[in-house]
């Protein structure tokens, strides 16, 4: 079987939401009430999964919500510390209070 290289494409709204959330990630806005970004660390301090809280993302799949906090983080995080992430789990309000997730 043929080996094909594969550029998946993304569309102008993801591109805005990694933008966004990268910007908000580096330089956080006190005022702000979203996106909440819930960074979680392993018992050596190493940051291990990642979760965001936002309206924004709603009509998106989880599998899309993941890779834009992998995109994000890849902007804002030493690779070191984006290759531990093993949850990047994106959320919105509901979701996060139907998971129990203490957010607010």
């Amino acid at each position: 079987m043929p080996v094909r290289r594969f550029m998946p494409t993304r569309s102008v709204q993801q591109n805005e939401l990694i933008d966004r959330l990268a910007k908000e990630w580096q330089f956080p806005d006190a005022t702000a009430t979203e996106p909440v970004i819930l960074e979680e660390q392993d018992k050596k301090g190493d940051l291990v999964h990642v979760y965001v809280v936002w309206s924004d993302w709603a009509q998106l799949d989880r599998e899309k919500r993941g890779d834009i906090i992998m995109e994000a983080a890849e902007h804002v995080k030493p690779s070191e510390q984006v290759l531990n992430i093993t949850i990047a789990l994106g959320l919105t309000p509901d979701e996060a209070d139907r998971f129990n997730l203490k957010w607010r």
